[in-house]
């Protein structure tokens, strides 16, 4: 497909870390390059479960990411 988009984890908690096909991201938003297969992102924070989401990085996207708090009811 060609060229790059943008990626935007919403509602993480600060300081959390973002992985995207298991490389850790350093930026929120980031780039990624355009493809029609299916990447695992995932976000971890201390004191939360983790998240992970499967995202087809075809077109920009706002990935919305709230953790749960360790130890709260689901």
């Amino acid at each position: 497909l060609g060229g790059s988009v943008t990626i935007e984890v919403e509602g993480a908690p600060k300081g959390a870390r973002i992985f995207f096909d298991d490389m850790l991201v350093t930026q929120n938003p980031f780039k990624v390059g355009r493809s029609r297969t299916p990447v695992l992102l995932r976000v971890e924070a201390e004191k939360y479960e983790s998240k992970s989401i499967t995202v087809t990085p075809s077109e920009d996207r706002k990935i919305s990411a709230q953790l749960v708090p360790v130890g709260s009811s689901k």
